[in-house]
């Protein structure tokens, strides 16, 4: 995780936040002007790729399939595109014709073969790049290349030449990140904003390009389903779309197959994904005991009350909605994606909504209100407590929620807690500050300092990740001593999981709660055709002895989730379960539920 730059990914929306020291001037200095790449002088498709299709047939779909698998890996290994020579959108645009025309593998091959000549001669690499298996944590695919029954003896041969002699240079479409990290950064991929819709060639580009990325660059490529079948499934769904809302609800569900909470498709879903519409009944709701349950209630006219297990949105009911809604919310784990569905259940245009509830067993339904701008609160998906961010529960037992933290009052916070039994450090929510270091080196000891391992991308070797040991901590004074109760749950999400891991590897620190988001690491934005953007987790995030933490979340020493009737009490069931583990059996349970009390 960089300390620089961070993401906030939220349900409702994705935002940069850069976390740097220093003042900026009002004005700031014009940026030089970059020289003109390929980009600028190759124009012919620009304002389309004048490809149409009504329909595909097999063979059709077997040429696209291979067509991506060529064009994404000469994309990234062939000299004459890594170094920006063609604008290699429209070069797919002029052999896409050609492809789609070839009525045997045999016939596809040998256009693939003609197409790599005409990008010139490789010349044979000096130095040659290499790929040191023994500090691979995830290998490249090689052997689809290799398959001389599909490509042909020559074909096969030709592709394995090229990457040989790849580049062991700078290349024109990815980098390394900047500001110190080390999560890709997609380069000179144009937005096409202006191209008339429906374009099929435009369209498949969306594809390739998304399916390139991940083949190529997701640090978290093995835990995904098989990318070639993804592949092959989205051919004709993207490329015969015949309506742009089609079409982004298709990629929606297409970048939904990478199980990344990163990865939505996020300046679209606003106006695209279900339930579409910029209202929401004022009232936080959350999937508790396989429900959908009242959290907290903003505005009383709303109807509803703590503990109100929605039934029904407009006579339809959650079930039938959730069914319905499910493949367009892309998160790492099923926790995550009911934590998002959930928050979004009530959401539709402003005015009367009725809401079937059950309420201490009775069911009703209740007149209630769509209102605006009530996404933009926080508090509808954090789980922390009201009030300042450090707080004295009692003389025993200090309490600090990150949603509000200050870099500038860490050490503030370790010293007002001096002397107490224990600290809750309630991370169910988004940090406010980065202060995994700030903090974290004043609650680790000497001997345990390592947290975290990183997966970390190889220009030279695209589809290869190596794990690294990176950002120790630094123990420092003032020390906490006492125990830390970490708490988490499903709004504990990116740098709020890895401030987790940061917090755990105290002595006597404990996490407690519930699965989290299962999304770490960087992120790596990813531009789309017809301006729509999408992202991925771009490092993987393992615990120092290598586990995963992507997709299945934190491991926790103390399972611990709220319930119907806890919510409806107003209890905090998971802050009671953290003050617990602190405080022992010798405490009342009467005592324990007061000092969480809401």
């Amino acid at each position: 995780m960089s300390i620089r730059w961070l993401f906030r990914i939220t349900a409702i929306a994705l935002c940069t936040i850069a976390v740097s020291g220093g003042t900026q001037s009002a004005i700031a200095p014009a940026k030089p002007a970059e020289p003109p790449t390929i980009l600028d002088t190759d124009r012919e498709f620009t304002g389309g790729s004048r490809i149409a299709l009504t329909s595909l047939t097999e063979m059709q779909v077997d040429n696209l399939v291979a067509l991506a698998e060529v064009w994404g890996f000469l994309k990234y290994h062939h000299p004459a595109i890594t170094a920006g020579k063609r604008q290699w959108d429209f070069e797919l645009f002029r052999m896409m014709p050609q492809i789609l025309a070839a009525h045997s593998a045999l016939q596809r091959n040998a256009l693939f073969l003609a197409w790599i000549d005409s990008l010139g001669p490789i010349a044979p690499c000096s130095p040659c790049a290499e790929l040191n298996v023994s500090q691979v944590k995830l290998a490249p695919d090689l052997a689809w290349m290799k398959d001389e029954l599909r490509w042909g003896n020559a074909l096969s041969a030709k592709l394995q030449a090229v990457y040989r002699n790849r580049t062991s240079g700078p290349q024109f479409y990815v980098a390394k990140g900047q500001q110190g990290a080390a999560n890709p950064n997609f380069l000179h991929e144009v937005a096409y904003t202006d191209v008339p819709f429906p374009d099929a060639g435009y369209q498949l580009l969306t594809l390739f390009r998304w399916w390139s990325a991940y083949e190529w660059w997701s640090p978290n490529r093995d835990l995904l389903p098989d990318l070639r079948q993804t592949l092959r499934t989205y051919i004709r769904p993207m490329g015969l779309a015949k309506s742009k809302n089609e079409f982004v609800l298709t990629t929606i569900k297409l970048v939904g197959e990478a199980h990344d909470t990163h990865a939505n498709l996020w300046n679209q879903i606003a106006k695209f994904r279900p339930p579409v519409g910029g209202c929401a009944v004022n009232a936080a709701f959350r999937w508790v005991e396989g429900k959908a349950v009242v959290w907290t209630v903003f505005d009383p006219n709303a109807g509803l009350q703590r503990g109100d297990v929605l039934e029904s949105v407009d006579g339809r009911s959650v079930a039938e909605l959730i069914a319905e809604w499910r493949p367009y919310y892309d998160d790492s784990n099923d926790t995550a994606r009911m934590r998002d569905i959930t928050l979004a259940v009530t959401q539709g245009p402003c005015g009367p909504v009725k809401l079937g509830v059950v309420r201490d067993g009775t069911r009703s339904e209740i007149e209630s209100a769509r209102v605006a701008g009530v996404f933009r609160d926080p508090v509808r998906r954090w789980h922390d407590r009201t009030g300042e961010a450090f707080q004295m529960l009692s003389p025993k037992v200090a309490y600090l929620k990150l949603s509000s933290v200050k870099i500038a009052d860490a050490k503030s916070y370790v010293e007002r807690a001096a002397g107490t039994e224990g600290m809750v450090i309630d991370i169910r929510n988004y940090p406010s500050e980065f202060v995994v270091f700030a903090l974290g080196n004043l609650l680790a000891a000497a001997d345990k300092t390592t947290f975290v391992r990183f997966s970390i991308m190889d220009e030279a070797n695209p589809g290869a990740f190596s794990l690294e040991q990176n950002f120790p901590l630094q123990p420092s004074e003032p020390h906490y001593a006492g125990r830390i109760a970490i708490l988490v749950d499903e709004a504990t999400l990116s740098s709020a999981e890895y401030t987790t891991m940061a917090f755990r590897i105290a002595p006597k620190a404990a996490v407690i709660g519930s699965q989290t988001a299962g999304a770490d690491g960087n992120v790596s934005m990813i531009q789309l055709p017809y301006n729509m953007t999408t992202a991925m987790s771009g490092l993987g995030v393992f615990t120092p002895s290598g586990g995963q933490t992507q997709g299945i979340g934190l491991a926790r020493e103390v399972e611990a989730t709220p319930t119907i009737a806890g919510i409806a009490a107003g209890r905090d069931e998971v802050l009671e379960a953290g003050l617990g583990w602190i405080l022992g059996n010798d405490v009342p349970q009467a005592e324990i539920e007061s000092l969480a009390k809401r």
